[in-house]
């Protein structure tokens, strides 16, 4: 009756081993995909104030008129995203402006 009382110093010390070979063989790959999508998000980063700087010298070259449509026209069009995120349920977006 006792005899399973018996066996349970040895599953656990199976199941430590488990958890630790477990633990040898997906840490790489949880440590390299995490890596992976730091640097995605960096990117991203990057690429989205280049084309913010990008679109700055675009309007540096415009004629004042044709900046004010054009930051008339975004403001619009940005409206139009809310409204889109608002009638699907969706949060509103977060800016770092």
């Amino acid at each position: 009756m006792m005899d399973w009382l018996a066996s349970v110093p040895s599953l656990l010390l199976q199941l430590a081993r488990g958890v630790a070979i477990g633990g040898l063989i997906m840490g790489p790959f949880v440590v390299i995909t995490w890596w992976a999508h730091r640097r995605e998000q960096r990117r991203w980063a990057v690429h989205e104030q280049l084309m913010t700087m990008q679109q700055q010298i675009r309007e540096e070259s415009m004629s004042e008129e044709w900046r004010d449509w054009h930051r008339q026209w975004r403001q619009q069009q940005a409206e139009i995203a809310r409204e889109a995120r608002r009638r699907l349920g969706l949060p509103e977006e977060e800016h770092d402006d």
